[in-house]
């Protein structure tokens, strides 16, 4: 390879990791959720059934369902098979939890990601919010999402811990809530959490590997001239 070459080539990656150690990187990884598309049931299509598994529910039309055509088209959910509902004679607060391994941490920024549905068939959507906790203190929570029928829509709910949270240290948990009872119908599927630590900033250490890199290129192009 050509001297020069590997200058080109060298040089955008030194520019990279200079940057990474000088404004410090956000480094996300999946907190572990249990059954997070509700597929540990094995419905037929159209199929429900009044459990889901690894989940704690409350409510009596409570469950989780393949969908069938008529509610959405072509009977697909956004993962997998499955998706957990909210239904008819859900009250007013009837939810679905789950509290996870991972505890509230200082300097963690989480993302709680959920698709929303609303079945085409006539069941139309129950209002809703999603929420993040800890301790059973509500982090943050959404409700944005809204769907057209037949379709789902992602909400998603985003919290900093800054190390003041009484929580801190306590497990954390997610909670799908219908905040509306009645002749209606919520569903939910691909429940997502992630966990983003920015790494601390070093002051200096950007720029002291800018130069040795630099001073170790030159020593490269100067032994192939």
């Amino acid at each position: 390879m050509m001297a020069s070459t590997r200058v080109r080539w060298a040089l955008p990656v030194l520019v990279g990791t200079v940057l990474v150690l000088a404004s410090g990187a956000a480094q996300a990884v999946p907190v572990t959720i249990q059954n997070p598309s509700f597929e540990a049931n094995v419905l037929a299509d159209g199929a429900f059934v009044l459990t889901i598994t690894n989940w704690s529910f409350s409510g009596s039309d409570t469950g989780t369902f393949n969908p069938h055509a008529a509610a959405y088209p072509g009977g697909v959910a956004p993962d997998g098979q499955n998706v957990a509902f909210i239904s008819a004679g859900s009250a007013p607060g009837d939810t679905i939890s789950q509290v996870l391994s991972d505890v509230l941490t200082a300097g963690v920024t989480y993302t709680l990601d959920v698709e929303v549905g609303e079945r085409a068939d006539g069941l139309t959507i129950n209002t809703y919010v999603i929420q993040l906790v800890a301790g059973g203190a509500v982090l943050a929570s959404d409700s944005s999402a809204s769907p057209a029928a037949g379709t789902f829509a992602t909400s998603t709910v985003v919290y900093t811990a800054t190390g003041a949270e009484a929580q801190i240290g306590q497990a954390l948990e997610i909670r799908l809530v219908a905040t509306v009872g009645g002749g209606n119908q919520i569903n939910f599927d691909d429940v997502r959490l992630d966990a983003a630590r920015q790494v601390p900033v070093v002051p200096g250490v950007g720029l002291a590997f800018l130069v040795v890199a630099l001073a170790g290129l030159g020593l490269l192009v100067a032994r192939r001239v």
